[in-house]
């Protein structure tokens, strides 16, 4: 077992014969609770998102290869990447990676998928050191070419990277959201904290926090102090604006 949560929990597997690829699943449990229909859907949902663009992968995206369901659990077959994304990087150790989960992101909006959940915690090191973006349980797939594709006024996600526009519920355009919780994300892991934390033992656990964070990412600009490049700081003021 390599990790686990309130979710279920994922897995190491290796050909017994130790040869092939090594490979992780990730585990659900199945139960009359709701919230266990809930992580169904969720894993469910990754599994087919991902699968959708199967016949044109990317290298930093993750990968699924079988989707398995049984009267106790249901699981998904994926690649295996142990290391975590650091924070408090430096910014020329950053930079290749903002530029490949860019490409990433980019391979994801032509296939009318967004995202809606980047974060430092949701991105992985493959042994190649290539960021590896996971997580789609609140991802959504939109018809490429409709008119109307990627709007939508839905709001979750994780609060602390959520766009201005999202994290209130008003129509917004996902890949916009998703440019702008990676913008955060990629500030995290130079700075150690968001652009909207003004020391790294800042909180957001209540209501009351929430909005007062909220209300700074209205502002479009960093909180707190910083030692970032000129241009560094250009590139994710674009992202992070609202």
């Amino acid at each position: 077992k390599v990790g686990f949560g309130n979710w279920g929990s994922v897995w190491k597997i290796i050909p017994k014969d130790q040869s092939g690829r090594v490979q992780s699943v990730k585990l659900v449990h199945r139960s009359a609770q709701p919230t266990s229909a809930a992580r169904l859907r969720a894993l469910w949902t990754e599994f087919k998102y991902v699968g959708a663009f199967a016949d044109d992968p990317h290298p930093n995206l993750i990968r699924f290869y079988a989707f398995v369901l049984t009267p106790s659990y249901a699981l998904c077959v994926m690649d295996f990447h142990r290391r975590l994304m650091p924070v408090s990087l430096s910014e020329s150790h950053a930079r290749p990676y903002l530029v490949q989960l860019l490409s990433a992101v980019a391979h994801l909006h032509k296939h009318g998928i967004s995202h809606n959940d980047i974060k430092p915690s949701n991105i992985l090191l493959s042994s190649e050191d290539r960021p590896i973006l996971i997580d789609f349980g609140f991802a959504q797939q939109h018809e490429v070419g409709h008119p109307n594709a990627f709007i939508s006024s839905l709001s979750w996600g994780t609060p602390e990277y959520l766009s201005p526009e999202r994290a209130k519920g008003a129509v917004h355009d996902e890949r916009l959201s998703d440019v702008f919780a990676l913008g955060v994300t990629m500030y995290e892991i130079v700075v150690g904290r968001t652009p909207f934390e003004e020391t790294e033992d800042e909180t957001f656990l209540n209501r009351e926090a929430l909005v007062e964070y909220y209300t700074r990412t209205l502002t479009g600009r960093f909180w707190g102090e910083s030692n970032l490049s000129t241009s560094f700081t250009q590139l994710i003021s674009k992202m992070i604006s609202p």
